[in-house]
């Protein structure tokens, strides 16, 4: 009994600290490493981000948004095997049929 009565302060001070370190490592956003997705489609790019639960951005050559869930995707920002959390911006870029119409065009 006077052993628990000595460490009931530590007991007191630490728990709480012991506590709050657990809530924080809970609470840390999973990590997903990023694949090679160079070559796939918008659609099948967008099943892997939102399991992941990251928000996919796509953009053309020329920095604009796309729509098209078809076009595929010629290069990414993120490399192959680097980690991103939860809530990551997944940026890749696609190849517009406009633009290879036009590179056509001027060959």
């Amino acid at each position: 009994m006077k052993n628990i009565k000595k460490k009931l302060p530590y007991i007191i001070v630490f728990s709480p600290i012991v506590i709050i370190v657990i809530i924080i490592l809970l609470n840390q956003p999973k990590s997903t490493e990023v694949p090679n997705v160079v070559g796939m489609t918008v659609e099948q790019v967008e099943r892997i981000a939102n399991e992941a639960n990251w928000k996919l951005s796509v953009k053309d050559s020329k920095g604009r948004d796309i729509q098209d869930k078809q076009a595929v995707v010629i290069s990414q920002l993120w490399k192959a095997g680097d980690t991103l959390t939860e809530d990551s911006i997944f940026m890749v870029y696609v190849q517009e049929d406009e633009d290879i119409e036009n590179i056509e065009t001027v060959i």
